[in-house]
């Protein structure tokens, strides 16, 4: 998976509380996508996903989810077809059957994160599985980075959070996606439980039906 530059998912220029918000000029910009996207011409052929990552999208960032939904038709038009491309979004009151329906009409996957207190990823995937299109990307990121960070001293080489119960469910959601035919990509933050490797390592081992 390869993450498309953040100035194309930025509404505004990061700015502190002080100063007056201004809108980033580079915004779902086609010609920025179309210079990205040859830049990544020699590894073409290996990439999974092209994954749009966006902030959480507020009124004051964005005025309603049609008129971002209207901005993102615009963009796609514009750019090449039969790129993977994928989207995440940070605002779980935007995650519903209209959106997920709306991907699946374009071939974007869609990219689900557990963490940033987005609803859990398991319940999301049973409630709106039936409108993915052929791939989804996961992604276990963690909901607190400062504590993780504190309480890892920066060896991410430990379990330091266990969450033996919610792997078991996105396992069980992986293997359901994966028999019913979909691609499911899966990504881990050293955030999620303290090791990325060793999640990874014991997620393994839950699907092939070993304890974690």
């Amino acid at each position: 998976m390869i993450k498309c530059p953040n100035a194309l998912t930025r509404p505004f220029h990061d700015t502190s509380p002080q100063e007056t918000i201004r809108p980033n000029e580079f915004f779902l910009d086609p010609s920025l996508m179309h210079a990205f996207i040859a830049s990544l011409e020699p590894i073409r052929s290996k990439i999974g996903l092209l994954m749009f990552q966006f902030g959480y999208l507020n009124k004051r960032s964005m005025e309603s989810q049609a008129l971002f939904m209207g901005k993102l038709d615009r963009f796609f038009q514009e750019l090449p077809q039969g790129l993977p491309y994928a989207i995440e979004l940070r605002n779980p009151a935007w995650l519903h059957g209209d959106w997920f329906t709306w991907l699946t009409d374009r071939h974007i996957a869609p990219v689900l994160i557990q963490g940033y207190w987005m609803d859990d990823i398991s319940q999301t995937i049973e409630r709106y599985e039936q409108l993915f299109g052929e791939t989804v990307s996961i992604r276990l990121h963690g909901e607190d980075r400062e504590e993780m960070e504190i309480d890892s001293g920066g060896q991410w080489n430990r379990i330091i959070n266990p969450r033996d119960r919610e792997l078991a469910k996105i396992a069980l959601s992986i293997t359901t996606m994966a028999e019913r035919g979909r691609t499911v990509f899966v990504q881990v933050n050293n955030h999620y439980e303290g090791s990325a490797p060793l999640t990874i390592e014991r997620l393994r081992a839950v699907i092939h039906g070993a304890d974690c």
